[in-house]
């Protein structure tokens, strides 16, 4: 072998060892950005769950304050359901308190009537 033919091999084992590293490197660099690219889509998912998460609990929350707006409406109900029963408990107080007022009358006018008859028998038996 010449010494120009080693040179040329040598030259050619250099080009090679060059064009070696340049494609290990831009392998490398390949799979670099592979990853970071990996990593930028895993952020996106973490921060659509993150917000999927919030948008949840804020559905709750508003679950939790329609419940609570119900239970106020199912009191305030309630309090005019017991304000209507009190109303109810006081018409019918006077109702009560007018019927045993007409039985009174009724038993006087019954007792005057009966002292009416009383008279009336007693004065027949003596003609």
């Amino acid at each position: 072998m010449t010494k120009a033919t080693k040179l040329e091999l040598t030259a050619a084992e250099v080009a090679r060892e060059a064009a070696w590293e340049a494609a290990w490197e831009a392998a490398w660099e390949a799979v670099d950005a592979a990853n970071a690219a990996w990593e930028a889509a895993w952020e996106v998912v973490d921060a659509a769950n993150a917000a999927y998460e919030a948008a949840w609990e804020a559905a709750e929350a508003a679950n939790a304050a329609w419940e609570a707006a119900w239970e106020v409406v199912d009191a305030a109900e309630a309090a005019e359901t017991a304000e209507a029963a009190e109303a109810a408990r006081k018409v019918a107080r006077e109702a009560a308190k007018a019927a045993k007022a007409a039985w009174e009358a009724a038993r006087k006018v019954a007792k005057a009537a009966w002292e009416a008859a009383k008279v009336a028998r007693e004065h027949s038996e003596l003609e």
